[in-house]
């Protein structure tokens, strides 16, 4: 990588969605991101499966969710997303 060329570089860690533990973490995070009507459908998900859950979940929200989701700030996610 040749420091000039590169503004940053932003990378993710790899989640383990067979933890619960960290896929509890991320429906936590995605239900306190959402409000109105998305909150609503989310609350009435009835599903046992954590793994199915989150993917329940992942498809009700939309780019603003999930914006607010790692950073609880609209204006920080657009900044991290280049806009």
């Amino acid at each position: 990588m040749e420091p000039k060329r590169v503004r940053r570089v932003v990378q993710a860690p790899a989640f383990d969605l067979a933890d619960p533990a960290i896929t509890e973490s991320q429906i936590a995070g995605l239900t306190w991101a959402t409000s109105g009507q998305m909150a609503e459908q989310i609350g009435q998900l009835d599903l046992t499966a954590l793994e199915a859950l989150l993917d329940a979940v992942w498809s009700l929200v939309d780019t603003e969710t999930v914006d607010r989701f790692p950073f609880q700030n609209a204006r920080q996610a657009r900044r991290n997303q280049g806009g």
